[in-house]
């Protein structure tokens, strides 16, 4: 998805320095782009791919893994909440989504370094003092 209005309504939120930069498997389209002087991944979602209450489950899980590794990417709070609704003329109501940005390549599952260290990080959240066990708890 690439309009004139998606750019418009991602602006409303704050976004700047839009660039398109990939069409991901869930997202309709990620941009690189700015907000409140930090650099960001967005992504926008279908609602009809992702529902809501599970976007923010990944979220909370994101949120624990980036606070627990920088391997891993978290979102970023933008406006009022990590989920944005936002309303795109050819495409209805759409989900907006911030992460921090990583430069390079994304983990190559084919890649025995990057296979190696997602193992280890999957084991962490296992362990009895892992980042997930407090919101098991807390769930």
């Amino acid at each position: 998805m690439e309009s004139a209005a998606l750019k418009e309504a991602l602006s409303s939120l704050g976004f700047r320095e839009l660039r398109r930069i990939v069409v991901g498997w869930q997202s309709l389209a990620v941009y690189d782009a700015r907000v409140d002087r930090q650099r960001v991944a967005v992504k926008v979602l279908d609602p009809k791919v992702v529902e809501r209450s599970a976007l923010g489950v990944r979220l909370d899980v994101q949120s624990k893994l980036a606070t627990a590794t920088d391997i891993v990417c978290g979102p970023v709070l933008v406006g009022d909440g990590l989920v944005n609704e936002i309303a795109v003329e050819s495409a209805g109501t759409v989900y907006a989504v911030a992460h921090q940005f990583a430069e390079g390549d994304a983990p190559d599952i084919n890649d025995q370094d990057d296979v190696a260290q997602m193992g280890r990080l999957m084991v962490e959240l296992e362990e009895p003092t892992g980042p997930m066990v407090a919101g098991r708890s807390a769930g």
